[in-house]
């Protein structure tokens, strides 16, 4: 779980913060958000069945 937070906050900050992404509206902005969440607890799942 910690690895999805990390992969989330990561992929967060690159969305808020790089100049070239430039969204037109606040609600694709929160959905890409929503997205990069869902898929960062997807990829911290797959990484935590490789591990076992």
């Amino acid at each position: 779980m910690f690895v999805g937070v990390g992969i989330f906050a990561l992929s967060f900050l690159v969305i808020q913060f790089t100049s070239f992404l430039d969204f037109e509206s606040s609600f694709i902005k929160n959905i890409c958000c929503t997205y990069a969440l869902i898929i960062s607890f997807m990829v911290s799942k797959v990484i935590s069945n490789l591990l076992e």
